[in-house]
This record gives C-alpha cells, sequence and structure tokens, in this order.
C-alpha cells in the first residue's frame, strides 16, 4: 500500500509537471505565432517602404534627365553659365551622394529590425522544440507510471 500511494504521489506530480510544460508549450505557440505575425508586417513595412523608395529614385530619375537637359544648355552659354554649369553639377552630386547615404541608412535599418525578429522567431522555435521533447517525455513517463500503478495495484488486489 505505502509503494501504491508514493506511485500515486509520483502520478500527481508527474501531472503537475507535465499541466506546467503543456502551459509553457502553449505559451510559447501563442508567442511563436506572434513573432510570425510581427515578422509578417516588418516585412509588410519593408515592401511598402521599398515601393516608396522606388518612387521617390524614379523621381530623382527624372530631375536627374532633366537636369542632364539643363547642363546641355548651358554648355552652349557664356563663362557666366559655365560657372553655373559647375554649380549644378555639384548640387548633383550631393544630391545622389545624399540619396545613396539614405538608401543604405534606411536598408541598414530593414535588415537589422528583420535580423532582430528572425532571431526571436529562431529562439522561440528552438524553445518550442525543446518543450514538445520534454511534453513527449513526460508523457511516456506519465503513461509508463500508470501502467506500472495498474499493474502494480492488481498485484497487491491478488495477494
Amino acid at each position: 500500500m505505502l509503494e501504491n500511494a508514493q506511485l500515486k504521489h509520483e502520478l500527481s506530480l508527474t501531472r503537475k509537471k507535465f499541466d506546467e510544460r503543456e502551459r509553457s508549450h502553449i505559451k510559447l505557440e501563442r508567442e511563436h505565432k506572434r513573432l510570425q505575425e510581427k515578422l509578417q508586417e516588418a516585412e509588410e513595412n519593408f515592401t511598402g517602404q521599398l515601393s516608396m523608395l522606388q518612387e521617390a529614385l524614379q523621381e530623382e530619375e527624372a530631375k536627374n534627365r532633366q537636369l542632364m537637359g539643363i547642363k546641355e544648355a548651358f554648355d552652349s552659354l557664356n563663362l557666366e553659365s559655365e560657372s553655373s554649369k559647375k554649380n549644378t553639377e555639384r548640387l548633383e552630386r550631393e544630391l545622389q551622394s545624399s540619396v545613396e547615404e539614405l538608401r543604405k541608412f534606411e536598408k541598414f535599418e530593414k535588415l537589422r529590425e528583420n535580423e532582430d525578429v528572425q532571431e526571436a522567431l529562431e529562439s522561440t522555435s528552438a524553445e518550442l522544440s525543446a518543450a514538445q521533447k520534454e511534453l513527449q517525455a513526460t508523457k511516456a513517463n506519465l503513461i509508463s507510471l500508470q501502467n506500472t500503478i495498474s499493474s502494480g495495484g492488481k498485484g497487491y488486489t491478488e495477494f
């Protein structure tokens, strides 16, 4: 009887551990889903911003083509127009440099955000996998313990 009571106590403890791990598993699944949604949102934001940057680039290219037409017109002018041409070219280079710096910064920021979300998602996936393995081991232990109790209980009733 003492052994049976001890097995029932172990069964109770195992069930509690099982319940705790199951709650942890559910919590990890929810976190995993939340992170997937956050990743999707980040991807959508990135796509939207990329589209805006492409539109801005097209506008800049149109402006650059327009400036080239102006540059050709200035080539035919006197020394004063030559000075204006050089100034326009300098501004054009500064603008292009600013656009490139802006693109590099925005690309870096998006990559950094995506990497952070990806790392969190991978970490959560690993934790979820470990929790699932623990849950399976606990289930196997619980079944084994129940079988032991069941066979142990029958043995005692036969004596």
